[in-house]
């Protein structure tokens, strides 16, 4: 039952011991809330880096612009959605309208949309999509594991600009493999449309382009969303490193107050401040000298953590200066010293010193323990700061 109570929390002096800790809660708060703007900064550069289009939605945006489902087709490096890359390359053709059935009585924009659609079919021919596949290997590319011409025919687009001139734009994830696949795309192009009657004449006016490899994006942070990541690493630090004191608290029960030494059925003979830079020990001496039957008096650090010779030297001098009979024994580490029994014999009282949050109670037990089978009178413990 002793030990129960000993272990209940004493929120006011928890809050004094979290106090004490200030530094620790502060800096784990400050190392908490860096990391969860660090997290926060890498967190919204992967979602623009993984906002980029895929293969997929390149194809699907080409298939949906050819059959008029949106209101144009993107070419531009300019226009290419986030994370691709356009290789162009323009091709003169010199047509020859006449050879085209009908020509008297198709006007130009007709004429000119018949010639694009002829020129896409070129450039989807089912073989020679294949013969780009084997040559250039895609399929040994993790994104293209399985790619077919009717899939690769997609990442392909086409428009004639004027009437001579036929751009050939190849957009793809990879700018490198995007250069590849132009400059196959082109070649069989080139060679297929020679064997289409209207074409008089075909050259390359320009190679397919290397694209350029962007900069990567710095993704900024605005101030509003920092300080959203910082708060919440500050309130999980908080939670964390308090969570972490109040086990400490209660696992290893040390001295705090005068209500741990009357769990103990202890005195509080008194408190003094080490930080101070004189200790006033008159109080003490005067306690002492008005206590009655106490002439030979020890004065024992209970574990070691706080020296006791000053502190006895310094009472002594008060207690002369009232011309107190009382003499003092000083004794440090009263636990574990095997000679504290035997000054024991030569006393009649003895007053401990614990030093607080350090001294723990188990200790203070133990040195009561030491005296209950002599006739040596315990008349308190002091409390040092």
């Amino acid at each position: 039952m002793q030990e129960e109570k000993r272990r209940s929390i004493d929120w006011l002096q928890f809050f004094v011991y979290l106090w004490e800790n200030k530094w620790k809660i502060i800096i784990v708060c400050a190392v908490c809330a860096c990391c969860m703007v660090m997290f926060g900064k890498k967190k919204i550069q992967s979602t623009s880096v993984n906002s980029g289009a895929s293969l997929s939605t390149i194809m699907n945006q080409n298939h949906d612009a050819y059959y008029k489902i949106v209101d144009k087709q993107i070419f531009s490096d300019a226009q290419a959605p986030a994370g691709t890359y356009n290789s162009a390359a323009r091709v003169y053709i010199n047509l020859n309208f006449e050879d085209i059935d009908g020509n008297d009585i198709i006007d130009y924009t007709q004429l000119s949309k018949a010639m694009d659609a002829d020129m896409w079919l070129l450039i989807r021919n089912h073989e020679a999509l294949q013969d780009i596949i084997d040559k250039l290997d895609l399929r040994s590319y993790a994104d293209m594991k399985e790619i077919t011409p009717d899939e690769l025919m997609w990442l392909i687009n086409s428009n004639f600009q004027g009437t001579r001139i036929l751009n050939i734009v190849v957009t793809d994830v990879d700018p490198q493999r995007a250069h590849a696949i132009a400059d196959e795309v082109v070649r069989h192009f080139v060679e297929n449309a020679k064997e289409y009657l209207s074409i008089d004449d075909i050259s390359v006016l320009d190679e397919a382009s290397i694209p350029k490899e962007r900069a990567a994006v710095s993704v900024s942070m605005s101030r509003r969303e920092m300080m959203k990541y910082a708060l919440a690493g500050v309130l999980s630090g908080g939670i964390i490193i308090v969570f972490i004191l109040l086990l400490l608290y209660i696992i290893i029960p040390t001295l705090r107050t005068q209500r741990d030494l009357s769990h103990l059925r202890l005195n509080t003979f008194g408190e003094i401040n080490k930080k101070r830079k004189s200790i006033d020990y008159q109080k003490i001496a005067y306690r002492l000298n008005t206590i009655q039957d106490v002439t030979h008096l020890i004065i024992a650090d209970i574990d070691g953590k706080y020296d006791v010779d000053q502190m006895t030297e310094d009472i002594r001098k008060n207690l002369g200066e009232i011309d107190s009979p009382i003499e003092l024994t000083a004794v440090n580490n009263f636990n574990n010293t095997p000679n504290s029994i035997l000054h024991l014999n030569n006393h009649d009282s003895i007053l401990f010193v614990g030093t607080y949050g350090k001294t723990k109670l188990k200790d203070v037990e133990q040195a009561d323990a030491l005296i209950k089978d002599t006739s040596i009178r315990d008349i308190g413990v002091v409390i040092a700061h």
